[in-house]
């Protein structure tokens, strides 16, 4: 056999060494998915959904949460869990987690790119963050996702080599998608579509820096992100509220400017080398330049336009300002960088930022420098989920405990009495959770309005379940 004929299939071999390692990582964590949790977000806002109905989802969307697409999706969770009368978080969990993977998994074939590397991007945003609140809470997980999945799915149909009107439907569709689930994904849409057009009104003069994709395709994503954000500044980001941390940055833009600054280094190169722990730069730069390195030899070889690429490196810098704009609106809004679902998505936003760079780079067909860099994609995997290992145990053994007191809970909240025990669920080391201080909380009615001096997470249980009394041991 030739040194070529001797080099293809080991670059095979390592190809699926990938795919199984980015297979077990999905899977070990959606072995999780028994364990996540309502929090009072789902109790207060499910009560809401039975008293008020379709009012209730229209004035959340033009007000509190510009986010058309997830608010009819936890619409109509709320709708099945009053119909079938039980939480179902798992079913949720898992149809929400199968419908970004399968997204990610279409693009990449409609892109002529293969199902290997969207399944590494989605095990690297598994990996590279916690994933306990933007995973594993419904109310977040049915935003947060299709939002980070349709950014991903973009990024790759943006990646592939293959052109034409269903490649620009799936762009401008995912771009939509992102849009409307979470602000997050609305400002980033927001960042690539005007970056795209303003490339369109240069290519007037210089050609060959104009899009591959028409401009209709922008369009439609940029007017839903325009408006979005409209509203979000006309509601929440012009009102002092939610502010966790009291702060000099608090509704100040320079010194929210100045303290994200500060912090940008450990978000750009920062992994958590466990779910407990804060993000290590030790750890983070390597893993990060692996992934870079992974999906660039992941991507197919040949040719990249100068089109092609400054579509890809607009992409990146859009992802890249959308993490630096999330931390200056954290400090801005609540004084803090809260909270994990966002720093979640921030990290999300990277990875897909790192894969729209390696699309930017040339891609010989060298076989060797491929296979290299995928093996060091499946071993920053291997090393990732390694320290994982422990968490991931923990959390399994926590399943049995966690399926008794929710049905305890649950029969408690359905008896015919005024008064119900509530006992929180175990908090997972990956999947997280929430508590009530211990006491005895009282109302003196059935009111929609939050009585003095109750916690509103109390609140929210005793509103969804019709109770006068909790006691949480």
């Amino acid at each position: 056999m030739s040194g070529h004929g001797a080099v293809i299939p080991s670059a095979l071999i390592i190809t699926a060494s990938v795919a199984v390692a980015a297979a077990v990582v999905l899977a070990a964590h959606a072995a999780l998915l028994p364990l996540g949790a309502w929090f009072p977000d789902e109790y207060i806002q499910f009560a809401q959904h039975q008293r008020f109905g379709w009012r209730q989802v229209a004035e959340r969307m033009f007000g509190w949460s510009p986010r058309p697409i997830s608010e009819l999706l936890l619409f109509g969770y709320s709708s099945a869990v009053a119909w079938l009368d039980r939480p179902g978080v798992a079913w949720i969990l898992a149809a929400t987690w199968a419908g970004g993977i399968a997204i990610l998994l279409l693009a990449g074939r409609l892109a002529r790119i293969g199902i290997v590397l969207p399944l590494a991007m989605a095990a690297a945003v598994l990996l590279v963050a916690r994933p306990g609140e933007m995973w594993y809470w419904p109310a977040a997980a049915l935003a947060y996702v299709p939002a980070l999945a349709g950014l991903c799915a973009a990024a790759v149909l943006l990646a592939g080599p293959r052109r034409g009107g269903r490649v620009d439907a799936a762009i401008c569709a995912s771009l939509l998608l992102a849009a409307g689930s979470v602000e997050l994904g609305a400002i980033a849409a927001l960042l690539l579509c005007a970056g795209q057009f303003l490339r369109h009104g240069l290519g007037r003069w210089i050609p060959q820096i104009a899009p591959e994709q028409g401009a209709w395709v922008w369009i439609p994503p940029l007017a839903l992100a325009g408006g979005i954000m409209v509203g979000l500044v006309a509601n929440r980001v012009g009102a002092a509220l939610e502010v966790f941390a009291p702060s000099g940055t608090v509704g100040e833009t320079w010194l929210s400017l100045a303290a994200a600054t500060r912090h940008l280094a450990d978000i750009l190169g920062g992994v958590p080398a466990d779910p407990d722990l804060p993000a290590d730069l030790r750890w983070g730069i390597p893993v990060k330049l692996a992934f870079l390195a992974g999906f660039w030899a992941l991507l197919p070889p040949g040719p990249v336009s100068m089109s092609a690429r400054l579509t890809c490196l607009t992409g990146a810098a859009a992802m890249l300002a959308t993490t630096f704009a999330s931390m200056v609106l954290a400090y801005r809004q609540f004084g803090m960088l809260c909270c994990e679902r966002h720093e979640t998505f921030r990290q999300g936003l990277l990875v897909v930022a790192a894969m729209l760079l390696a699309a930017s780079l040339a891609r010989p067909p060298a076989a060797f420098r491929r296979s290299a860099a995928m093996l060091a994609l499946a071993g920053a995997f291997a090393a990732l989920f390694w320290m994982r290992v422990p968490a991931l145990r923990h959390d399994l053994a926590l399943r049995p405990r966690a399926a008794e007191v929710r049905a305890a809970n649950w029969a408690a909240g359905r008896a015919a009495t005024d008064s119900m025990r509530f006992v929180a669920e175990p908090a997972g080391r990956i999947t997280r959770g929430w508590a009530l201080e211990p006491g005895v909380y009282r109302r003196e009615d059935r009111s929609m309005s939050l009585p003095p001096g109750m916690t509103w997470h109390a609140f929210a249980v005793m509103l969804f379940f019709d109770k006068l009394e909790l006691r949480s041991p």
